[in-house]
């Protein structure tokens, strides 16, 4: 690619995000959506989620909108031609580049989703206890995985954050964890890895 695609926050209020496109270099920078989130470059198109939820398809330069999906996603990932996104209600559904073929993968268990990603033929996702954990201060979560359909589901990692960050990359899945280092009150962040079973979880050294 010879573009980049970034979020622009705004100091404003009510605060925004912006989806910008530049050079590579960072220069000949433009605001393609002035109110856009999780932008995702797939076969040569533009995909992205508003505020309300609805889901946009576009030339990479940002023109021919079409909307797919209305009012119904919270966080989306793409993967085996197909996307996989959860709702405002934490039930998962999989559907075409099209948005067609809407269908619903894992009705909700009740507990909160953080967020979807999608890796070879499974679906990685992130469920929350709402109730904070002020001993750490932050929020105990559970990564846990299924096949594109739904089944085998497995509860693969729990830990707790303030923030929850997940991606997956070389056959690895990776996490990050921020919470209370100690009773000092400072905050520390830290690194794990660990195969796609969650497996040997191991801290990344600094």
């Amino acid at each position: 690619t010879t573009e980049i695609y970034t979020l622009s926050l705004h100091d404003a209020l009510p605060i925004f995000i912006s989806i910008c496109r530049a050079s590579l270099d960072g220069t000949n920078e433009e605001v393609l959506f002035p109110n856009g989130y999780s932008p995702i470059i797939y076969q040569n198109k533009l995909y992205y989620i508003d505020n309300q939820g609805n889901m946009y398809r576009t030339e990479p330069d940002g023109s021919n909108p079409e909307v797919l999906l209305t009012a119904a996603v919270k966080s989306y990932a793409i993967g085996s031609d197909r996307i996989f996104y959860n709702d405002f209600n934490h039930n998962i559904y999989s559907c075409k580049l099209d948005g067609s073929e809407n269908t619903l993968v894992r009705l909700s268990s009740g507990i909160p989703i953080y967020s979807v990603n999608a890796y070879k033929d499974q679906i990685y996702f992130s469920e929350y206890d709402t109730n904070f954990n002020y001993a750490k201060y932050g929020y105990n979560y559970t990564i846990i995985s299924c096949k594109f359909d739904g089944s085998e589901e497995k509860a693969l990692f729990s830990s707790t954050s303030y923030g929850i960050y997940t991606n997956l990359v070389d056959n690895q899945l990776v996490t990050l964890d921020y919470v209370l280092a100690d009773t000092s009150g400072q905050m520390t962040a830290w690194i794990m890895t660990m195969n796609l079973d969650g497996s040997n979880p191991q801290a990344l050294s600094r």
